[in-house]
C-alpha cells in the first residue's frame, strides 16, 4: 500500500483514572482500500491488577474514538491478558465479547504465546463496525 497517511492521533482522555496506561491511537487515510478509506487503530495493555476494570472499559474508549474522529471503523489490538486472570463468564459478559458489532480476528480460542506450556490468547485483535466480505 502506497498511499497511507495519518490523520491524527488519540490518547484517551482517562479522567477517571480507569487505566494504568491509557489506550492510544491513530487515525489514517488511504485510497487504495475501497469504501474503507479511513480507519482508526487503537492500541492498549492492560494492568493485571485491574484487568476487569480496564477491560470493561475498552468499549467506552471505542466510542470515544469514533466520536472523536467521526469515523465508525476502529482496529483494536492489544493485550488481554483475559485468559490467565478473568473467568470465562466474566470474559463473556465484557462488552467487547458479547456486543455482535466487534468482529475478533484473534479471539480466546487462539494460542498466541510462544511457550509450549500455555493454551490461550493474550492478544487479540479486533473491529469495531469493519464487516469484511469476500
Amino acid at each position: 500500500m502506497e498511499n497511507l497517511t495519518l490523520l491524527d492521533s488519540y490518547q484517551y482522555n482517562d479522567v477517571n483514572n480507569t487505566f494504568k496506561w491509557e489506550p492510544f491511537g491513530a487515525l489514517f487515510h488511504s485510497s487504495e482500500t475501497g469504501d474503507l478509506q479511513r480507519v482508526g487503530l487503537l492500541g492498549f495493555k492492560l494492568y493485571k491488577p485491574a484487568i476487569t476494570k480496564e477491560i470493561n472499559a475498552l468499549a467506552s474508549v471505542v466510542e470515544d474514538a469514533k466520536k472523536t474522529w467521526n469515523i465508525q471503523d476502529i482496529l483494536l489490538m492489544g493485550d488481554f491478558k483475559a485468559c490467565y486472570y478473568l473467568t470465562k463468564k466474566v470474559f463473556s459478559d465484557i462488552p467487547l465479547v458479547s456486543d455482535k458489532s466487534y468482529n475478533w480476528l484473534v479471539n480466546d480460542s487462539f494460542d498466541t504465546f510462544t511457550k509450549i506450556t500455555t493454551n490461550c490468547a493474550a492478544d487479540s485483535l479486533m473491529f469495531s463496525h469493519i464487516t469484511f466480505t469476500e
